[in-house]
């Protein structure tokens, strides 16, 4: 009997309702945590040690739930992270605004400790609404069309 082979991350489409019903929604506050609980977050990733020291210590509390204070720590640190390279403008202008937008995050390796670094991008992914989806590497796209 064959074993059941796991569905590649690329055409995997992740959602947890209930961990967005606990974060009151997503919104750019949340959307780091939000990704971290899907099967793409790489936890021994820079955002997955912060994730993890914040959790455990009071002093860094305000770091997991404020994206630009999230997303400066990480630019000052090297190695493997992940960051919003985009999204839906409104979503900045009301934070509250929940469960609705797109969020495009790259897996990338910051080379080292600063916000010009050389970065190397490893991966893709897309939040649409509560969706989360990986993007299709270019080879796999050359390959399909061949």
């Amino acid at each position: 009997m064959a074993a059941m082979q796991e569905p590649q991350l690329d055409e995997t489409v992740w959602t947890n309702p209930t961990e967005m019903q606990r974060l009151g929604g997503l919104n750019q506050n949340t959307v780091h945590f939000y990704f971290s609980q899907s099967p793409f977050f790489d936890r021994s990733s820079k955002n997955g040690i912060l994730i993890t020291q914040a959790q455990f210590n009071p002093s860094m509390a305000y770091i997991m739930f404020n994206r630009d204070a999230f997303e400066r720590r990480l630019q000052e640190m090297s190695g493997v992270e992940y960051l919003i390279a985009s999204d839906t403008p409104e979503l900045r202008a009301f934070p509250s605004n929940d469960s609705n937008g797109i969020w495009i995050l790259r897996k990338q390796d910051r080379k080292s400790a600063s916000l010009n670094a050389e970065v190397e991008v490893l991966g893709t992914y897309f939040i649409v609404n509560t969706n989360v989806f990986m993007a299709s590497s270019l080879g796999d796209i050359m390959n399909n069309r061949l």
